[in-house]
């Protein structure tokens, strides 16, 4: 195990988060949610990174399923903007949001 713990990272690009792994954490990684639930259900992690738009099982609904199973795994959600629907938190325990910056006019 890495010195910082095992973290399930389900994003469409799992490079992004390579961050983590510099930083001591072990990465289990799945670009999408179904491939995202067998690894949860089948692996021991200490926490989720999740991204909120995957696609047909979005982040929220990834969410309720692992809390339903571990609620004890806390679970941080990536999202890319302030306006996500709501009730999209109810199941997280923290939220990251990337805003894009706009390139500067020089």
């Amino acid at each position: 195990m890495a010195a910082n713990g095992t973290l399930l990272c389900i994003h469409r690009n799992p490079a992004q988060l390579s961050l983590l792994e510099k930083n001591g954490y072990e990465l289990v990684t799945a670009t999408n949610g179904h491939d995202g639930l067998r690894l949860f259900l089948s692996r021991t992690v200490d926490a989720i990174v999740i991204e909120h738009h995957l696609g047909v099982l979005n982040g929220s609904f990834m969410a309720a399923e692992i809390k339903q199973v571990r609620p004890k795994v806390p679970i941080v959600m990536l999202g890319e903007h302030a306006e996500l629907p709501d009730g999209a938190f109810k199941f997280v325990d923290a939220l990251v949001f990337h805003i894009p910056r706009k390139p500067s006019a020089c």
